[in-house]
This record gives C-alpha cells, sequence and structure tokens, in this order.
C-alpha cells in the first residue's frame, strides 16, 4: 500500500508525513517530488496506475481520490 509502479518502471511513493508524492526514476539513483505543482495533499495513504498511466492517489484526510494524468508533467 502506498507504492505504485507506472509503465516506465518509475516508482511512486505515497509519503503521507510530508503530504506528498515522490517519485523515483530506474534506476532507483534519484528522486523528485512529483507534486510540486498539483493541488495540496492531505495525508496520501494509496497509490494506483490504470491502463492509461493515469494515478490515482487516495487521500485519506481530504475524503477523495486525485487522479493525475500525466504526473510526470504534475498535471491533475
Amino acid at each position: 500500500r502506498g507504492v505504485a509502479i507506472d509503465s516506465a518502471d518509475r516508482v511512486y511513493v505515497a509519503d503521507s508525513e510530508h503530504n506528498r508524492v515522490v517519485e523515483y526514476d530506474s534506476p532507483l539513483t534519484t528522486d523528485k517530488i512529483s507534486d510540486q505543482e498539483l493541488k495540496p495533499l492531505n495525508f496520501p495513504i494509496d497509490l494506483a496506475f490504470d491502463a492509461a498511466n493515469r494515478l490515482y492517489v487516495s487521500d485519506l484526510n481530504s475524503h477523495r481520490v486525485v487522479v493525475y494524468a500525466d504526473p510526470r508533467n504534475s498535471a491533475a
């Protein structure tokens, strides 16, 4: 729970304590915050990708699921 891998093998981790999603490129040598330009998250707890490579984030304290059509470009 809280970890998802996209079609390019990039790893996304829900960082609940810092209210963000962190993306790790493959190989796991660098990291970047993938939600800098996004609506603020409030305790993201789970992540999933669909067949179209959209990222779904379960945002617990906001009682919502946020969908990012292209998480690499931080566009919700």
